[in-house]
């Protein structure tokens, strides 16, 4: 059988000892370093958890904001655009109406001026009527007389013109 003696003895109680300060000593403070660590790890994941909800929370906010922008680009341009025609045609509409007024204004300038052309060469006519008629009467005739001559050949001048 196995002996007991003293220095199994001894052995024994300074294995058990070193155990005990080991685990007093280096076993508790490690496991509570590690427990430490393992809780200190724990809290990180949860917080970065919770930065990446927020991340994805401003994400979300951030292209919600983007599209109302958007949006709010499109609906600025759409108006600005309309805006556009808007003033080209209303510029294109005064321009017509300035140039319908001009050509208006034109003619009837044309038309003063040919009036008066026309009112000119009937005064002249009937000068010259005036004149051949004295040359052919060889008298001369009363100033009167010649103004009534121009107007009765002014007056068959215009009814010819008429018919």
């Amino acid at each position: 059988m196995l002996e007991i003696n003293g220095t199994i003895l001894a052995v024994i109680v300074n294995f058990l000892l070193l155990v005990w300060i080991l685990k007093a000593f280096l076993f508790k403070p490690l496991e509570n370093m590690v427990r430490q660590r393992k809780e200190k790890i724990a809290s990180q994941i949860k917080e970065a958890e919770g930065r990446l909800l927020e991340a994805g929370d401003l994400k979300t906010s951030y292209e919600n904001r983007l599209s109302a922008a958007e949006e709010e680009a499109g609906r600025i341009i759409k108006k600005a655009s309309e805006f556009a025609v808007k003033i080209k045609t209303d510029a294109f509409e005064a321009a017509k109406l300035d140039a319908a007024q001009l050509i208006k204004r034109a003619e009837a300038q044309a038309q003063e001026e040919k009036d008066q052309a026309i009112r000119q060469a009937k005064g002249q006519l009937a000068q010259l009527i005036v004149l051949a008629s004295e040359k052919l009467l060889k008298r001369s005739i009363s100033e009167k007389d010649r103004d009534d001559s121009i107007n009765e050949a002014i007056e068959r001048i215009e009814k010819a013109e008429l018919n």
